[in-house]
């Protein structure tokens, strides 16, 4: 039984990050989240996948979310990108060409819920699919607040091939803060 196959857009659903970076912390959220769950209200039935679209990142500067598609869409292998920026004058990507958004979403594949030592909290296993690369990963741990499943992780960038480039002396971490808030 499929308990989802939408894409929706709430107040209450969220996938926020924070990266920091020498001056302080960039953030950014996804409001629409697409999903496809398979499974019954159980969580221990629960497999399919959440994915976010990279031009969906609410983030507070052009600029700065030109760089964020910059590094989290462009295939470094076509792109001039990372050794020079490619955002235009009007701080947004080619829509064709080497420069353009190649891996235009980030999915999460949710594969397993276990259950974790503290009552009402779970572990997910599954996989994380950003910029062209597949990782797996276990034991996520989430809880169900309020019909609500939410989750905080993190991610290494290094791990997905993703370079930030960086300006003068400004450089940014490898580990973004991802908090998740979804209704299954």
């Amino acid at each position: 039984m499929y308990l989802a196959n939408i894409s929706f857009a709430s107040s209450n659903t969220w996938v926020r990050f924070k990266i920091g970076y020498t001056l302080g912390t960039h953030e950014g959220t996804f409001s629409t989240i697409s999903k496809q769950i398979s499974g019954t209200q159980d969580p221990f039935t629960w497999k399919g996948q959440f994915k976010v679209k990279l031009e969906d990142a609410e983030i507070s500067d052009r600029k700065l979310k030109c760089h964020f598609l910059e590094s989290m869409g462009v295939d470094y292998s076509k792109s001039a990108f990372p050794k020079s920026h490619v955002c235009t004058s009007d701080d947004q990507l080619p829509k064709e060409g080497p420069d353009s958004i190649a891996y235009p979403e980030i999915v999460f594949s949710l594969d397993q819920v276990s259950p974790a030592k503290e009552s009402g909290r779970y572990l997910a296993d599954g996989t994380w699919t950003i910029h062209g690369v597949s990782k797996k990963v276990s034991r996520i741990p989430f809880e169900i607040h309020d019909g609500y499943v939410r989750l905080s992780t993190q991610i290494h960038l290094k791990d997905f091939g993703i370079q930030v480039k960086g300006f003068l002396f400004i450089s940014t971490a490898d580990t973004a803060e991802v908090e998740i808030q979804v209704k299954p």
